[in-house]
């Protein structure tokens, strides 16, 4: 398995700093997942968008987790499903 670097907001890439900025003021932290793909900027914004998308659905917030978790374990998540 490869080994990521997980970025911190000094050490990513400068396009990928304000969505880092977003999740530490939204989450208290920059989780662990979006340090990683803060190596491709394109990604962390594509998966920042989805996440807002899937967050405005009519989806009460028990069926939210049940969702996350469901493709979490599917992917083996090991960011994720401690993270819920």
């Amino acid at each position: 398995m490869a080994n990521f670097q997980i970025h911190t907001i000094e050490t990513a890439p400068e396009a990928a700093k304000p969505a880092l900025e977003a999740s530490l003021k939204a989450n208290g932290r920059i989780p662990g997942l979006h340090g990683t793909m803060a190596e491709a900027p394109g990604l962390l914004a594509a998966y920042s968008f989805a996440h807002q998308q899937f967050m405005a659905t009519s989806f009460t917030d028990e069926e939210k987790t049940v969702v996350w978790q469901a493709v979490n374990v599917e992917n083996a998540c090991h960011y994720c499903v401690p993270a819920h």
